[in-house]
């Protein structure tokens, strides 16, 4: 009789902040690509449309990927991909705290089964978050 493998877990990185803004503006810094370019990385291509490609340049290295799942106001998900590394998953996650703000921002980034996430990767994001954090708090002092 054979031993049947479970099925290997896929290595996730999830991080929160909160963004000192309204719901609107916090859906701008995660799908607009002049805000995303202000947090996430030098250089954003995105449209939020399901099946629209992405592309993104993170310390000077261009990622290209596709965007997975937009559901307006709330939440959008994309595949990004390194040099000679796997594509892994992003999911950007609003929670309004309460009607008018702040909002709850909460990143995950999922690697294939059996692949790790980049330490790389995985060690950017709270710099990366704090820089969105920041953002927010730049366009409500703009606004």
């Amino acid at each position: 009789m054979s031993e049947i493998e479970a099925p290997a877990e896929e290595p996730s990185v999830e991080r929160e902040t909160t963004l000192e803004t309204d719901p609107e503006r916090a859906w701008e810094a995660i799908s607009d690509e002049e805000q995303l370019a202000g947090w996430l990385a030098e250089e954003v291509e995105l449209e939020p449309v399901e099946g629209a490609p992405a592309r993104f340049v993170v310390d000077g290295d261009e990622r290209h990927g596709e965007v997975r799942e937009v559901e307006e106001g709330r939440r959008i998900s994309f595949t990004w991909r390194a040099p000679e590394e796997p594509a892994t998953l992003v999911e950007l996650t609003l929670e309004p705290l309460t009607e008018e703000g702040p909002v709850r921002l909460t990143i995950v980034e999922t690697a294939p089964a059996g692949v790790p996430v980049a330490s790389a990767s995985a060690r950017a994001w709270p710099e990366r978050l704090q820089a969105a954090g920041s953002a927010s708090a730049s366009a409500l002092a703009l606004a």
